[in-house]
């Protein structure tokens, strides 16, 4: 008798756990993909926060060292694991009377932000910052690039993807009645002329097929002088003013040969073909 209930038992038992419904089934298979999969890195937004908490240290050093003439410096702000680091500019960079700052932060050997600070009162105040593209920064410089006389701040990038030419300058011309600079100009492949305030230039495209732009400065504003658009089909260069304007060979005027003008430019090369 006692045999027989064991067996009946271990039967039922046996029952309950051989065929688990489908809910208990889902709730395992839910649990298991919680289980492995892995929380999402957001890996440029701590770039962003490591680029911001760099600015204490960098400060930091500025305002122990702004009673300095001058002074030029980098500095290593953590070793490790990020080899954050900072150089430095600072004295009178764009006016005799003013005192800027200018701040270049890197993560990894790479340049990822420029920023210019104002020394006004006896403390820094941002006035100009541009975030950069990993892997994109060439340079930077100061310069009269509108032909008014003062120094601008041009920073210079080249994107690391892409099929042709593509050099990128970003533009802010200074500001002397507030120490500050304008809003970014951006050019594509742009040569600059100082004494003549003008911009010369070519869009993105291939070798032998891209458009040109001519660019006036007038004080810290800029004019469109013209457009200039290969028609390969008639050997010809149509000349226009207006974007819009591109495919209208009514507007503007055709001419046979690019002007003089435009074969002094950088790169012109690639804008004959022969590149």
């Amino acid at each position: 008798m006692l045999l027989i209930l064991l067996v009946a038992f271990g039967c039922n038992h046996s029952n309950k756990n051989v065929a688990p419904n489908a809910d208990s089934l889902k709730q395992a298979r839910t649990k298991d993909s919680l289980q492995k999969k892995k929380p999402h890195v957001n890996y440029r937004r701590q770039d962003s926060l490591r680029l911001v908490r760099m600015m204490t240290g960098v400060l930091d050093y500025a305002n122990k060292n702004k009673n300095k003439p001058a002074f030029k410096t980098q500095l290593k702000i953590w070793r490790f694991p990020y080899a954050a680091e900072a150089k430095l500019d600072f004295g009178h960079l764009f006016a005799k009377k003013r005192e800027h700052l200018i701040v270049r932060r890197m993560l990894w050997g790479t340049t990822l932000a420029v920023d210019i600070y104002l020394l006004d009162s006896g403390k820094f105040k941002p006035v100009c910052s541009q975030a950069l593209q990993s892997n994109s920064y060439i340079g930077d410089m100061v310069k009269d690039v509108n032909g008014d006389h003062s120094k601008d701040f041009l920073v210079h990038t080249y994107s690391p993807s892409g099929c042709c030419l593509r050099d990128v300058y970003a533009v802010y011309l200074y500001q002397e009645q507030t120490g500050g600079f304008t809003p970014k100009y951006r050019f594509m492949n742009p040569t600059f002329s100082a004494s003549q305030k003008a911009i010369r230039g070519f869009d993105y495209g291939q070798p032998g097929d891209v458009d040109l732009y001519k660019y006036k400065w007038d004080g810290l504003k800029v004019d469109t002088e013209e457009y200039i658009t290969k028609i390969a089909s008639i050997n010809k260069y149509h000349v226009y003013q207006h974007l819009t304007d591109r495919k209208n060979l009514q507007s503007g005027k055709l001419i046979d040969k690019l002007p003089i003008e435009f074969r002094k430019i950088q790169d012109y090369d690639w804008v004959r073909g022969v590149y």
